[in-house]
């Protein structure tokens, strides 16, 4: 299938997650955005939303509101990344809470609705848990690529790379983490060689 190209000015980070950690700062990440593409609207970016605990909505509500203004798709992830399909099943109370605590931190700093799609952390899920997400309005959205990237040591801008590019696909939805700075740095150049192999970037709740 022949997929059409986007104008290089277009081109974005394909998905920037903010993860707990100290290996590379929200800041870090942005300028890398910035640098290569200047931070359009063609990626979907999710943020972890359970940062708010540890202040990050407060700290880089700018950030946020820059987002959502340039429309990026900024998702829920829960607010204390427990187990969901085990809080589905032993405190269903407790599910809505880790959603809907999230929805409001993002709305009373932000101003406006967060996207309704959820990431469920370390990709743990149950039917009965995307029936409970399903009904509170949202759309389960998982990843196709990952790597051991949550560990801030393995922090080699080639290894990330070699891993980015050796198992690009249609449709992939990638995992990077912003606990790993090699990601920060390797994206310029995984997005030149994406940009070479003729695909585009798009936001998640455009896939089918």
């Amino acid at each position: 299938m022949q997929i059409k190209k986007l104008p290089k000015s277009e081109l974005d980070v394909m998905k920037s997650i903010w993860k707990l950690g100290d290996g590379v700062s929200s800041k870090e990440v942005v300028e890398a955005m910035e640098e290569k593409n200047g931070w359009k609207r063609t990626t979907t970016l999710t943020l972890l939303s359970r940062l708010a605990e540890k202040g990050f909505i407060e700290a880089n509500t700018d950030i946020v509101k820059r987002m959502v203004n340039e429309g990026h798709v900024v998702g829920n992830h829960t607010y204390n990344h427990p187990n969901m399909a085990q809080t589905a099943e032993e405190n269903p109370e407790q599910f809505i809470k880790e959603l809907a605590i999230t929805e409001d931190t993002f709305k009373n700093l932000v101003g406006t609705e967060m996207d309704k799609v959820l990431r469920f952390p370390e990709g743990t899920f149950s039917e009965c848990a995307m029936d409970y997400a399903n009904e509170m309005g949202y759309k389960c959205i998982f990843w196709s690529f990952a790597y051991k990237d949550w560990n801030a040591e393995w922090n080699d801008k080639d290894y990330a790379l070699d891993w980015m590019k050796t198992y690009s696909h249609n449709g992939a939805i990638y995992l990077l983490h912003g606990v790993n700075k090699a990601n920060a740095d390797a994206l310029d150049e995984f997005i030149t060689y994406m940009d070479s192999e003729g695909y585009r970037f798009d936001v998640v709740t455009n896939l089918n």
